[in-house]
């Protein structure tokens, strides 16, 4: 029978507040610290310090990229000093330099979180086209080499299985949907009415709502653009945008050229 608890690493490619982010700082949070050891490696960022706080140790690489060799050598020295037993990716290129740099230290199990359609191509076109496809590659090439793949829904597991070019086995997948601590997700009556009256909202409002980073992956504009048609049906509709990002301009440039000054509020970064 084990005693000693099971040594893990966390390794994401972001600290600043986002999704994937938040979802690690609730796994650190609900695993008993007497059944797991839990380290995290980090870019510096506000995350870093809650991360600090859950976690049993932190190492921050700066704001170095996590494909950068030097990056790669030395998260793989702090997993062997550390003795980790499971190493834990999270985010897009910690997917690859921490896959590789645990396979480097001879880490036992190594996992990686799915969190989107990374590198889907969509909209782009000549050499734009083929370095997505050629990163799409990449990735699914990195993932074959984890012992287990973590997908937040069905659909970004069906696109890691059926997508063309290297394809990632089906049976290392499982699936497990985001989830938030529930005293964290149950807000006061007092914040709601200041919510509310923040973003201009009645009684009689119809609330849409996107809790998003900024960035055009996110596909903000999509339902922007269909909200002049949406806005004739339903004219009480509000169109409620949280968080922030690069694409904060453009798309208040967009709901201006659109005329939605009074159905869409843009809230900025709501953190806890």
């Amino acid at each position: 029978m084990r005693r000693e608890p099971l040594r893990i690493a966390f390794i994401i490619g972001s600290a600043e507040v986002g999704g994937a982010e938040q979802m690690l700082l609730v796994v650190l949070r609900s695993l008993p610290s007497d059944a797991f050891e839990c380290s995290v490696i980090c870019p510096s960022g506000p995350m870093a310090a809650r991360y600090a706080q859950a976690a049993a140790r932190i190492e921050t690489v700066g704001r170095r990229s996590f494909l950068n060799p030097w990056t790669i050598w030395r998260i793989a020295v702090l997993l062997r000093r550390w003795r980790i037993e499971v190493a834990h990716t999270y985010l897009y290129l910690s997917d690859v330099g921490g896959v590789l740099a645990a396979r480097l230290a001879g880490v036992p199990r190594v996992v990686s979180h799915l969190v989107g359609h990374n590198f889907y191509v969509t909209e782009e076109r000549s050499l734009r086209r083929l370095r997505k496809r050629c990163l799409s590659w990449t990735y699914r090439w990195i993932y074959a080499l984890s012992d287990r793949l973590i997908a937040v829904c069905e659909a970004v597991k069906a696109d890691a299985v059926g997508r063309r070019g290297i394809r990632v086995p089906a049976r290392k997948i499982i699936v497990i949907p985001n989830a938030l601590l529930l005293d964290s997700a149950v807000a006061s009556p007092e914040h709601l009415e200041e919510a509310k009256r923040l973003c201009a909202i009645t009684e009689a409002s119809v609330v849409m709502t996107t809790v998003a980073n900024l960035i055009p992956l996110k596909g903000h504009r999509y339902l922007m653009e269909a909200m002049p048609t949406i806005v004739q049906a339903c004219p009480q509709v509000r169109y409620v945008i949280v968080g922030d990002g690069p694409h904060r301009l453009a798309l208040e440039q967009l709901a201006r050229r659109l005329h939605l000054d009074g159905q869409v509020v843009f809230t900025g970064l709501v953190d806890e």
